[in-house]
């Protein structure tokens, strides 16, 4: 490696204020981070010192950053210190293997730091209501997901036949296998074995298909899986045996004879409930192609307004509604990253007064910065991880060493105390098994 390599790769150097590189943990704990080139520099200090000191020349605290991720490209220098300001600035002090010194701040490098304090990075004030605090309960989860319709209808018996029952306006909602809420109640003995301590649950709302993602009544049991007496017989049960219960949220979109479309579809744009949804035209037809927005170009699941107040305000209601009434203990959102970011902001104010320690996760599948700042979701499925598993375990088609580093840039997405609750799973019912992918090899399986 000649000297110009050994030089500090500048374009590579990034530091971002109240973000995941910058967030308290506590009101007297502060986590700082700053990503450079792999292999780029010897060593990196943190400098920092009270915004508001009361003399012109302010006390300077210095503390060594260390390297705790790799990826491909880039490491990762962290630092996690007890402070007793509330108002920082904070500056960086890099090293290169020229033996030459820098100063960061300011997304700019300086020969000094000379300068007055307000040009330092700031961290302008510790707000308790803005740390992340995320339900330690989660953090030590073993969730077992059950898709209903498939999993028991009664003591290791699913009954595999089809069946139907008749709700409003003469539709049926229908199952394929015959799944009930009674038969998870009835192998509860199966999940313990297991180790589990949640249960995260496919929507069980009164829909028209066997999936149920299409709700047509947010405030009723599907009649095909039971009723609410049953399903707060399940919840008791669970929680008897230590065991959590998280239900599926579709509010990103529902079904066309939820009462609100069905309004529209009687009213066309002169129903109250027209801005609950996004029409094309004056009236909607439910046929493909759809005149109205829909979940992807599903003409059965048109999707809803989530600006909207009066829509907002429903759901939240629903949300704090199942909490209240039978003890469930969180949210999945489906869909979460078309929903409106207000909506998630005012349903986790309900849930949350409902039951602060209740869980709001989202289904998303790409990287989720801006959904958790700590006011919307306390986690989303991780996709990313699961791919990543997928191409080490599964399919060999990286190796140790790039899944390790990709495995670091994972972790350095968010803030740590999401890190700790982030929902990693191998597969789920929206993507192949991940047996399938392992053409049946329960070795690789069982390792990943």
């Amino acid at each position: 490696m000649n000297k110009q390599e050994n030089k500090l790769c500048k374009e590579s150097v990034l530091h971002v204020m109240d973000s995941n590189y910058a967030f308290p943990t506590s009101l007297d704990e502060m986590v700082i981070r700053i990503r450079v080139k792999s292999n780029n520099i010897k060593s990196c200090y943190l400098h920092y010192g009270d915004r508001c000191y009361d003399e012109e020349i302010p006390k300077i605290e210095i503390i060594e950053m260390n390297c705790v991720a790799t990826d491909e490209l880039f490491d990762y220098y962290e630092v996690v210190f007890n402070t007793k300001y509330n108002r920082i600035f904070y500056y960086f002090v890099l090293e290169d293997y020229c033996d030459e010194i820098y100063y960061y701040y300011a997304d700019t490098f300086h020969e000094s730091c000379n300068v007055n304090r307000t040009f330092y990075y700031q961290y302008a004030y510790i707000r308790k209501n803005d740390i992340v605090q995320v339900p330690s309960w989660l953090e030590d989860s073993i969730v077992y997901q059950i898709f209903t319709d498939s999993f028991a209808t009664q003591k290791r018996y699913i009954k595999g036949v089809a069946d139907s029952k008749n709700i409003e306006y003469d539709q049926k909602c229908i199952t394929h296998q015959g799944g009930t809420l009674r038969g998870i109640i009835e192998n509860i003995d199966y999940l313990l074995d297991m180790g589990i301590n949640c249960i995260y649950l496919n929507p069980i709302f009164k829909a028209l298909s066997y999936h149920k993602y299409d709700t047509v009544d947010y405030y009723e049991i599907d009649p095909c899986f039971g009723d609410k007496e049953i399903f707060k017989e399940l919840v008791d049960v669970c929680h008897s045996h230590n065991i959590r219960i998280i239900l599926d949220g579709v509010f990103n979109h529902t079904s066309p004879y939820f009462f609100a479309f069905y309004d529209i579809i009687q009213n066309g744009s002169k129903s109250k409930y027209a801005d609950w949804y996004l029409m094309h035209e004056e009236t909607v037809n439910v046929s493909f192609p759809p005149n109205y927005e829909t979940f992807a170009y599903v003409e059965s699941m048109p999707r809803t307004n989530t600006a909207n107040e009066d829509l907002i305000e429903y759901f939240a209601n629903v949300g704090s509604y199942w909490i209240e009434e039978f003890g469930i203990d969180g949210w999945r959102l489906d869909v979460a990253n078309e929903i409106d970011h207000n909506f998630l902001i005012r349903f986790r104010d309900k849930v949350k007064k409902t039951n602060p320690d209740a869980v709001i996760i989202g289904e998303i599948w790409e990287d989720a910065p801006a959904f958790l700042q700590g006011n919307q979701l306390d986690s989303v499925m991780d996709y990313n991880f699961m791919n990543l598993c997928e191409h080490f375990f599964a399919t060999k088609s990286i190796s140790a060493e790039v899944f390790l580093k990709r495995l670091a840039r994972l972790r350095m997405r968010y803030k740590s105390p999401i890190n700790k609750a982030v929902f990693t799973f191998l597969d789920c019912h929206d993507v192949r098994r991940f047996m399938h992918v392992c053409k049946e090899d329960v070795r690789k399986l069982k390792l990943a």
